[in-house]
């Protein structure tokens, strides 16, 4: 991961030079472009792998039994939020009733 931060800073800069600052390198402007493109390169690279080793993690056992506590906390999340909108629904219409004579 930290290869892809640096990859990831070193591209950044690289845009900035290229972008802002060309007469900063008027005769490698370039070559800068040139490792700009293979920079890009490398972070998708990067990207990929990523994405295929999470991938594989999340197929895992491991991921599993990480994910049933945070689905039980997302379902009492979800139930509280309901109970307090038919509360709230409950609220408004007595106040309603209440104001009819």
């Amino acid at each position: 991961m930290a290869e892809e931060a640096a990859i990831s800073f070193l591209l950044d800069n690289v845009k900035q030079l290229v972008a802002y600052q060309p007469h900063l390198i008027k005769g490698a402007i370039t070559d800068a472009i040139l490792l700009q493109k293979d920079l890009e390169v490398l972070q998708q690279a990067f990207i990929e792998d990523a994405t295929a080793k999470l991938n594989l993690w999340m197929k895992s056992q491991s991921f599993k039994v990480l994910m049933r506590p945070v689905r039980e906390v997302i379902f009492e999340a979800e139930d509280a939020i309901d109970s307090f909108v038919i509360q709230a629904a409950e609220k408004k219409t007595q106040s309603f009733f209440f104001l009819i004579p």
